[in-house]
């Protein structure tokens, strides 16, 4: 058994940087599930779940790691990209590399996972080929113009000389010399980091012959990375194998490439090729001449196995499979694209275009709903790892007890046709769609999807089964969750050794998933199940909480609702202590768990939780574990996902009302037919309780103001939308030429801010909402990051909002609606297709240099109209970002009546590189507009969606926006 083959790694501490990275992100999902505690350190905000994370830059000389807990491993991943530039390689690969190994160090870390490249040597054809092949670690540097090479060089010799430090003798230092890493076959694909918020990736073809020699006069560089690649599971797995091998004092280095080379040529049918068999020639291949050698890697790959107990498993050449049936990979794509009649045309990009919406209607058989339900749960659990894929949750459809949707949403087209190709799902898609029928597909490449689901609500069913009777339950549980729309389950047992009840029950829990600390954390609503051990909960079940405890997670877990269940041996064996017992644990982590009242039968009901004799095998018993994951469902729905028509009694407990009466009780000759049809029916929505009369009424809550109850024409109680009686925002996400990466982020943002100041934000891209005489009357209009033709300008009901004296707040990107060209890079001086959007701003999108730094200078107005004891004084007078300039056709304050416009922030065109507008070069301001004063605000900043997924000190573009809110509301309140 190698070092990688065991599932846990211990309660270590491990520090990453470059969490928000590829691999860095990949790593940290991999740590967490594996029980370690990982604090994330990067320069972007990290969103990994279970991962601590923290923003610093490496770059930065005010560096520093101060007040983090000593961590047991400290893996360095971050830096620039592989094409950066000589200061870039020596600013952050070189300098920030040696400040986080130093931070590290200073904070106690005796081991030091560095990640280097096999670069390092610096071979770059034609002019610097290797001297042996394959290259041992202990190969010279050869040089080469390749600045990232340089830098990573740099760096080992940096670590050798660390090492010899007299305080530094003790620690471990493992340098892993990364591949070309891609995805996993059957399509592989390098991704090389985020650029101007987009991901750059490309497909990566075997290596193959060329026709001529490379020439000095065009030295490609690094022409065999094919050949020193590597996929990503197994360069995850060496990286994880560096974590917890056993600890040896001093340097040790290995590379990390694939087992065989991506070519179906030999090595020296390739190096004569490339440097022409002259130079081929003083390149020792001997060892490529020995029959079975001829694929074998460019890198020695022992010292891996020997250090680390490491060696890759994925042979990227043979390892692609062809596509098996007509109805998978090949013609997927093309279904999507024939099913999306409302599709929007993305444009082209260099990251393949804006986020895709799928959400496909399956109906699935009652009979092979169980088996379809095992495959689709492995179809969800291997998608979500996958890059770009940003939700992924299949849920029972409320339109009928045989329908389920699947809900995705990707990143880019690219990372969807990516999707096509893996081997989960071309292995498993072809089966589901064998025993099942599609109902509907539909698809959009809208950055925010109009039709997209409500916040899927997750659901954790936990358990210890030692005969299979809680196992049986927790079954139950997940598909009584799973009754109620938009929910996602995962079903876990706790890890732990076997005991003797395991060991007499013929390996029962072998093909159980086990559950870890980060599942937990993951969910909104958790039913724990245990079975009654001598009146308690088992000792795995506690010990896993304990465990948990331990690691961190104690103070971060606030906030979950919980519930209980247990099997024990017979009636009064002690099951409702355990649950009991159970609630008190989850308790202490901050759950609210949740009593309840049901009766699924005359006698039989749940208060604490659920307690089976044995196994479920009674109707009865089963519908009770049902009850329990439905109502557990509704809870976390209501109380977490903010879906008013799931409250309880709006719910399950209010068809118990509609059905048997006042108490809700099922008298003792109900139908037992009729008891499992109302028990295993899906969510519907609200349902009508004309039973409840005024005295019904005042029992129901009054609190919290989510829900309130009203009843309708025909008398019946009905769920009554606080929001229907608040002012009403439209952010109006329209992108019809350029498609900002930024746009959900700065929608998501400002529409929790306009929900805290009272009002309902209503976030669409359908023209409609903006042409008359259809267009619907908001209080609000929030324009984000626009471009192109979005709505009929002849139709437009902007400049009616406006007469009425109604604001208009706008944002980045929207002042290029109306283009009369198109440039993707935003180059090109671009004019208008008409005037609409300079005279409500006062000024039109021409065209703006690349991102890059330059320093804003806050005007702080002279009146308090912008709530100014808030947002605008946490802006400094003056201060460095980094953002896409936006050049204007005209000055605001030219272009506007005398006094009507206040210029809030400019930018110095002296400190970037680009700008047309000269020494006045405005980026906020706001104006007042026609007869009603109707007040308009623009924000120039945030390009980046990463302004808008932070909100403190520091995050100067929020705090604009904020004001710019306060500012236009002045007039609304």
């Amino acid at each position: 058994m190698t070092a990688t083959s065991s599932n846990s790694i211990g309660p270590v501490h491990v520090l990453v940087s470059g969490t928000t990275g590829w691999m860095g992100g990949e790593l940290a999902r991999s740590l967490v599930a594996r029980g370690c505690r990982v604090t994330g350190v990067n320069r972007r905000k990290c969103t990994v779940p279970g991962v601590t994370a923290v923003q610093a830059d490496i770059s930065s000389p005010d560096f520093t790691l101060e007040g983090i807990d000593r961590p047991d491993v400290a893996v360095h991943l971050a830096g620039t990209l592989g094409w950066c530039s000589v200061e870039q390689a020596v600013n952050t690969n070189i300098a920030g590399s040696h400040r986080f190994v130093q931070a590290a160090l200073d904070a106690g870390c005796r081991r030091i996972v560095f990640a280097s490249s096999v670069a390092c040597i610096g071979t770059c054809a034609p002019t610097h080929p290797p001297r042996k092949l394959p290259m041992a670690v202990d190969h010279p540097h050869e040089g080469g113009p390749w600045p990232y090479a340089f830098a990573k060089h740099a760096c080992e010799t940096l670590i050798d000389l660390l090492a010899v430090e007299e305080k530094n003798r003790q620690v471990d230092f493992i340098v892993v010399r990364i591949g070309n890493t891609v995805t996993d076959p059957p399509k592989v694909q390098h991704l090389d980091g985020v650029v101007d918020g987009k991901q750059l990736s490309w497909p990566v073809p075997p290596a193959v012959c060329t026709p001529v020699p490379y020439t000095t006069a065009n030295p490609e560089k690094f022409p065999e990375a094919a050949l020193c690649s590597v996929a990503l599971s197994d360069q995850i797995d060496c990286l994880l194998a560096a974590v917890r091998a056993p600890h040896a004092a001093g340097v040790r280095k290995v590379a990390c490439v694939a087992p065989k080379l991506y070519t179906k040529k030999t090595v020296p049918e390739l190096m004569a090729s490339w440097y022409g068999n002259e130079t081929a020639a003083t390149i020792d291949m001997s060892y490529y001449e020995v029959p079975g050698h001829e694929r074998d890697p460019l890198y020695d790959l022992e010292p891996g196995r020997r250090h680390l107990g490491w060696e890759p498993k994925v042979d990227l050449l043979t390892d692609q499979r062809p596509v098996s049936t007509e109805k998978d990979v090949a013609s997927a794509p093309d279904a999507l694209a024939e099913s999306a009649a409302e599709q929007v045309a993305a444009p082209a990009t260099s990251a393949g275009g804006a986020q895709v919406h799928v959400t496909i209607v399956k109906r699935v058989p009652s009979a092979s709903q169980r088996q379809w339900l095992a495959m689709a749960d492995e179809l969800a659990a291997a998608t979500w790892h996958e890059d770009g894929c940003e939700e992924y949750a299949f849920v029972r459809s409320s339109v009928a007890p045989d329908t389920f949707c699947i809900v995705e949403r990707w990143a880019s087209q690219s990372h969807l046709d990516a999707h096509f190709e893996t081997s989960h799902f071309t292995r498993l898609v072809p089966a589901l769609d064998a025993i099942s029928e599609t109902v509907e597909l539909h698809v959009s490449t809208n950055a925010l999807s109009k039709k997209r689901p409500p916040r899927t609500t997750k659901i954790l069913v936990l358990y210890d089964s030692s005969t299979t009777c809680t196992a049986q339950m927790a079954g139950l549980v997940a598909e009584g969750a799973r009754q109620l729309d938009h929910v996602e389950v995962r079903l876990r047992t706790v890890p732990g050794p076997d005991n003797h009840w395991d060991a007499t029950s013929k390996g029962v829990r072998a093909h159980d998933v086990p559950a870890t600390f980060a599942d937990v954390y993951w969910a909104d609503g958790v039913a724990s199940g245990s079975p009654t051990n001598l009146g308690c909960i088992s000792w795995r079940m506690k010990k896993f909480w304990d465990d948990l405890s331990q690691d961190g997670y104690w103070p971060k877990l606030e906030g979950r609702v919980g519930c209980s269940f247990s099997s024990v041996g017979g009636t009064g064996g002690g099951a409702e202590l355990v649950c009991m017992a159970m609630n008190a644990i989850m308790m202490n982590f901050g759950f609210s768990c949740i009593g309840i009242t049901d009766y699924v039968s005359f006698k039989t009901t749940m208060h604490y939780g659920v307690q089976v004799a044995k196994a479920p095998r009674d109707p009865v018993d089963q519908m009770a574990c049902r009850r329990l994951g439905r109502r557990l469902a509704e809870f976390a729905a209501y109380y977490i996902s903010h879906r008013p028509e799931a409250h309880p009694l709006l719910a399950s407990k209010a068809q118990d009302f509609a059905r048997w009466g006042a108490s809700a009780i099922p008298p003792r000759d109900a139908d037992p037919d009729e008891l499992l049809r109302l028990n295993t029916a899906p969510f519907t929505g609200p349902i009508y309780l004309p039973q409840l009369s005024a005295k019904g009424m005042a029992k129901l809550p009054q609190a919290p103001a989510l829900v309130s109850l009203a009843k309708d024409s025909a008398g019946s109680l009905v769920a009554e939308k606080s929001a229907d009686r608040k002012k009403v925002a439209l952010i109006y996400t329209a992108m019809r030429d350029y498609v900002h990466d930024s746009t959900p982020a700065a929608a998501t943002f400002v529409a929790l801010q306009l929900a805290v100041r009272g009002y309902k934000p209503v976030v669409s891209d359908d023209a409609a909402q903006l042409e008359l005489p259809t267009a619907p009357a908001f209080d609000l209009i929030v324009m984000v990051n626009n471009s192109g033709q979005i709505f009929d300008p002849a139709r437009e009901a902007l400049s009616r909002h406006l007469e009425m004296g109604k604001p208009v707040l706008g944002l980045h990107a929207c002042l290029a609606s109306f283009l009369d060209g198109r440039d993707a890079s935003g180059a090109t001086p671009l004019g208008a297709t008409c005037k609409l959007i300079q005279d409500v701003f006062g000024a039109h999108f021409v065209n703006h240099p690349s991102p890059q730094k330059g320093r804003v200078a806050l005007r702080r107005p002279a009146s308090d109209e912008y709530a100014m004891d808030t947002p605008l004084r946490s802006i400094p007078d003056t201060y460095e970002t980094y953002d896409e300039f936006f050049n204007f056709r005209l000055d605001p304050v030219a272009f506007g009546v005398a006094g009507d416009v206040t210029v809030v922030a400019t930018v110095d065109e002296s400190t970037y590189q680009g700008g047309s507008m000269g020494a006045n070069h405005p980026i906020v301001w706001s104006r007042k507009l026609g007869a009603k004063a109707a007040r308009v605000f623009y924000c120039g900043l945030g390009h980046f969606a990463s302004d808008y997924s932070a909100d403190g000190p520091g995050d100067h573009t929020a705090a604009f926006i904020k004001a710019g809110i306060d500012y236009v509301l002045g007039s609304t309140q």
